[in-house]
């Protein structure tokens, strides 16, 4: 895609993963995350739980803090994306908690694993993780978004939860095409995508998904989001601490 033409004909969804994780989970990438693509609209975005295994003493962020640091068991979490590995690595250096970072193949790996209590906590998609948490399998103390999620409304957001700020991390769905696309291109493909996916069946697609309310996204919006996630992420300590186990 980097080296498609950028005459806006060949566009393609991208998620954080491609452009905001990967330029720090690897040494070398074929392309640069940020200069290589135009980003054109948002799509939607998938909101993140911090769930434990039910049998754990913890129901706030809180509380899993203070365990994790006065536990005499280890403590570890585990991830199944990168996403899922970016949030669990930030929140354990935020909190300044000893964890072990446990790679999985797969989301459902880990799941079964926190179920199981093999692991402590997890960071793991709303849509995944929802009939566990509803069979009372898992505990979701938290959500990753601002400011609560509606599709989640009962579970505070991490960042005030846990005293600490500016702790804002979802999987989002972006389209984006190769870098320097016409300047009127952009803009016109931006209002069309957003047109696409205002009506209700989309709309309602989305959410039974479990993604967030999609808002209009201008290609300016989705750019900025690009380069504030890269600058936020950039802790290269952080994610050589969570590549260190054996991968499930």
């Amino acid at each position: 895609m980097a080296k498609s033409a950028p005459d806006g004909y060949t566009i393609f969804l991208t998620t954080n993963t491609a452009n905001s994780s990967n330029p720090h989970l690897f040494k070398k990438l074929p392309y640069d995350a940020i200069r290589d693509f135009t980003p054109i609209a948002r799509i939607c975005y998938f909101p993140f739980v911090l769930a434990v295994n039910a049998s754990l003493p913890v129901n706030t962020p809180r509380e899993l803090i203070d365990y994790a640091k006065n536990s005499k068991q280890p403590i570890s979490y585990g991830y199944g994306n990168s996403t899922g590995q970016v949030a669990s690595a930030a929140f354990s250096t935020l909190t300044q908690i000893n964890a072990t970072a446990v790679p999985y193949k797969s989301s459902p790996q880990v799941l079964t694993d926190l179920i199981g209590g093999q692991i402590t906590f997890l960071f793991g998609d709303l849509a995944s993780s929802a009939a566990h948490i509803k069979s009372g399998r898992i505990r979701a103390i938290a959500v990753t978004t601002e400011r609560g999620s509606a599709l989640a409304p009962d579970l505070p957001a991490l960042a005030t939860a846990a005293t600490r700020t500016g702790f804002y991390l979802a999987a989002r769905v972006d389209i984006a095409g190769a870098a320097q696309m016409p300047a009127d291109v952009t803009p016109m493909l931006s209002v069309e995508i957003n047109r696409s996916r205002a009506p209700k069946d989309i709309t309602d697609k989305l959410l039974g998904m479990g993604a967030g309310r999609p808002l209009l996204s201008l290609a300016t919006t989705c750019a900025n989001s690009w380069l504030s996630e890269a600058k936020k992420l950039g802790m290269r300590g952080l994610f050589r601490r969570s590549a260190a186990a054996p991968v499930h």
